[in-house]
């Protein structure tokens, strides 16, 4: 991985990518447009898929060639263990977001758009991938191109370690040093160029998941 690490940094930085982040951390730049905040440092991408929750109801407004599908009551759920939280947040989440989502639809097909919940008092919680951010009168507004809703509130600690850990390949290719590096040199230990045979993975592994980049020991 340490080798992986040094030949990603040789490469020029994408910003045609998916990333993967908490709702708060999604932010509106004045020069780049739609940033992530990662260790405190904002990186462009063309989307984003995050995990959120919502409380009350949907609301269509009819436009001159279509509706659009607005949902206010917008939570952030982290991938961290929750240290502060709104008491009135649902759970798993932390804050509400001083915003909301909206999405362009049609009355064909605007219930995979609408958070609204069977019943009014349940959290709808779904994962979203955020195309653009728009920040007006200090509030965002996030345009969300799909909408899958979790329905099975069982499986949410599993999608939120299995985001957590793609969240942590952004944090960890971002380089701290001054100047990116333009060279690769493989280190002088085993690497796939000194390997005599390079061993088949089986198509469905049945060993234990990898350790959790957050608490792995340097």
């Amino acid at each position: 991985m340490q080798e992986l690490k040094n030949l990603f940094h040789t490469l020029p930085r994408n910003v045609e990518r998916m990333m993967v982040a908490p709702l708060a951390a999604v932010m509106h730049s004045p020069h780049g447009g739609m940033v992530v905040n990662v260790a405190g440092k904002q990186q462009q991408c063309s989307c984003v898929l995050t995990l959120l929750v919502h409380t009350g109801k949907s609301h269509v407004a009819k436009l001159a060639h279509g509706h659009k599908i607005v949902s206010k009551n917008i939570w952030n759920i982290p991938y961290e263990l929750l240290l502060e939280r709104d008491a009135q947040a649902p759970e798993y989440a932390d804050k509400k977001i001083v915003g909301e989502i909206a999405s362009f639809c049609t009355m064909d097909n605007v219930q995979f758009y609408t958070l609204s919940p069977i019943s009014s008092k349940e959290p709808v919680y779904a994962l979203a991938i955020i195309s653009s951010v728009i920040l007006h009168a200090e509030k965002m507004t996030y345009m969300v191109d799909k909408i899958a809703k979790v329905n099975e509130q069982a499986k949410l600690p599993d999608i939120i370690r299995h985001l957590k850990k793609l969240s942590w390949v952004f944090r960890d290719s971002e380089d701290t040093s001054t100047s990116r590096l333009r060279t690769f040199a493989p280190s002088a230990a085993s690497t796939p160029y000194t390997s005599k045979k390079a061993r088949r993975l089986s198509q469905q592994p049945t060993d234990t998941s990898l350790p959790d980049p957050a608490f792995a020991t340097p």
